[in-house]
């Protein structure tokens, strides 16, 4: 409905979708009287080969035209990232070093952490981060008590790509098929391809004497989710077959509404520092805001009414670990998991140009580090070497593609790597104020246009894609 009100704002549009739609019936209505009719009907070639094509001469208000423009590429192109890479250049890739790499030495914290992921939370929800809506009222007003970041990136369009680039401290590009050893694999999920990640945010933390949990309301089962957990290393998970949410009222992905899930995460500190005398490291992942936004309380579907109830509910959350005194000796960290799955809006894209796709919301709340703004760059995957950097004692050597701003700035990565939803084929780079753009297409992997960096990161993604780490 979203996508039919701004199609419908131009008169053109609004009389080819007409003729579009009552095509359209006009299949659905054959198929209903005839079950013999199939794609090869030329009434159905015909009706989809015209609407296809139409799509190209469309102008939407407000939207991203490769929405529309890709829209033959999407039904007949080959995916370029499924493209395998040669014995010879895989074994190339594999016997080059990693480059220069810089080392610091960590600072040895042992403070509790818990790592909020809000879904869709994006940045024109937010007034402190966009001045485009007032939806997020008790999200402001927590991350300006703490140190909110202006210039963060999701490094992918959806929850698992968010997830993998928060727990493994890498962009969640899809791993290379090596034809000589069978890496990666173009119909595995994302999940799969990160089983064995070369490192991991919960075993870092166990290494540490953390106590890791993971709780969500969500079903795990779905994309092997909970799988994928407990392989990275949680000693304890949790989804919606919980105990806690029994009789409990269902929403999409078999989920209680966030109050839910933060009323049991309280539960879960309070036995916590009952019974065991560590640190503790507690992810949370909330559904309620996942699309179609249907409000928990009113049932109204709305994007509107269901940020502002769960803003709420993250409101009375902090208040609540404030009461406790979590903060004591205690840390919240606010993500999301990516933007949005709705259009780009021309606000949007009036205010951050082209990689409002990627900005996203941080914000940590504790006391001791420096409150205000942080305007530097970074992005979800520089999440596990900031925490390294905080909690270990010992020297950790990076990449400069990777970033350290736990307890402050230390690294600001030269170069950022998103993804975007139009196109999957493609690597987003930002570094600093210039943009490339890469194609993944195995061995032949490179970049789109003649804009070319002064320093090449392209053996950056094989090495990535190939399961060398940065």
């Amino acid at each position: 409905m979203d996508f039919l009100k701004q199609l419908l704002a131009n008169p053109w549009n609004a009389v080819f979708s007409a003729v579009a739609i009552l095509a359209i019936l006009g299949i659905f209505s054959r198929y209903l009287r005839n079950d013999h009719v199939t794609t090869r009907s030329p009434v159905f070639l015909a009706c989809f080969s015209f609407c296809v094509l139409g799509l190209q001469f469309l102008k939407p208000v407000e939207y991203h035209t490769p929405y529309l423009q890709n829209s033959i590429e999407a039904f007949f192109s080959t995916q370029t990232r499924n493209r395998p890479y040669s014995k010879n250049f895989s074994q190339k890739i594999s016997e080059e070093s990693a480059g220069q790499l810089q080392c610091y030495a960590g600072k040895g914290a042992r403070p509790d952490l818990i790592l909020l992921v809000v879904e869709s939370l994006s940045m024109y929800h937010s007034a402190l981060l966009s001045g485009i809506n007032n939806w997020v009222p008790q999200f402001d007003a927590s991350s300006q008590k703490g140190r909110w970041f202006s210039n963060f990136y999701a490094n992918g369009i959806n929850t698992e790509q968010g997830l993998i680039a928060l727990h493994i401290g890498e962009p969640p590009i899809a791993k290379g098929i090596d034809e000589a050893n069978g890496i990666g694999s173009s119909t595995a999920l994302l999940f799969e391809q990160f089983l064995d990640p070369k490192d991991s945010l919960p075993w870092m933390l166990n290494e540490l004497g953390y106590h890791t949990v993971f709780l969500t309301t969500g079903n795990l089962g779905f994309l092997g989710k909970g799988k994928w957990l407990n392989n990275i290393g949680y000693n304890y998970i949790e989804g919606h077959d919980a105990p806690y949410y029994t009789g409990m009222k269902r929403f999409h992905f078999d989920a209680p509404s966030d109050s839910a899930l933060y009323d049991r995460a309280l539960q879960e500190l309070a036995a916590h520092n009952k019974n065991i005398k560590i640190p503790i490291f507690m992810t949370l992942e909330t559904v309620s805001t996942h699309h179609p936004y249907i409000d928990p309380e009113s049932g109204t579907q709305s994007e509107e009414l269901t940020f502002r109830y769960a803003d709420r509910q993250l409101g009375s959350f902090v208040k609540n670990l404030e009461s406790n005194g979590f903060f004591d000796n205690g840390y919240l960290m606010i993500v999301s998991d990516h933007r949005a799955m709705v259009p780009m809006n021309q606000s949007e894209i009036d205010r951050f140009g082209n990689r409002a796709y990627t900005r996203i919301p941080f914000t940590i709340i504790g006391h001791g580090l420096s409150n205000g703004e942080e305007s530097n760059h970074f992005s979800q995957s520089d999440l596990l070497p900031s925490l390294r950097h905080w909690l270990d004692k010992n020297h950790q050597c990076l990449n400069s593609n990777q970033g350290i701003f736990l307890p402050s700035v230390t690294q600001i990565p030269a170069c950022i790597f998103t993804h975007r939803s139009y196109n999957l084929d493609n690597v987003f780079v930002h570094c600093g104020m210039k943009d490339y753009t890469i194609n993944l297409n195995g061995d032949h992997t490179g970049y789109i246009n003649s804009n070319r960096p002064s320093t090449d990161f392209l053996e950056v993604i094989h090495r990535l894609r190939l399961g060398k780490g940065y």
